[in-house]
């Protein structure tokens, strides 16, 4: 079967693949500094959105562990956005 919407694959450390799809929803990440803001439709793919990013960062060797997870506001509607700072 053959999808044509826009799969992130992600793959754990365990082994075992974890695909976020991300068609037509409003989720992305802006940067600013050393801050990134992190949109989504709802809290469940904002936390879909998170883990794509910390897998990127930890690819890039940034250190995720001190990644200062700020509070989850609702913007409208469902959607949802979180501001998450690194100290670097």
């Amino acid at each position: 079967m053959r999808r044509s919407s826009i799969i992130l694959p992600i793959i754990p450390s365990h082994g075992a693949a974890l695909c976020f799809d991300f068609k037509g929803s409003d989720a992305r990440v802006e940067q600013k500094e050393h801050e990134l803001t992190a949109y989504a439709d709802s809290d469940f793919q904002l936390g879909q959105v998170r883990d794509v990013l910390t897998n990127k960062m930890a690819k890039r060797n940034v250190d995720v562990r001190f990644l200062d997870l700020g509070k989850i506001e609702k913007i409208g509607g469902d959607k949802v956005k979180q501001v998450i700072k690194h100290p670097g």
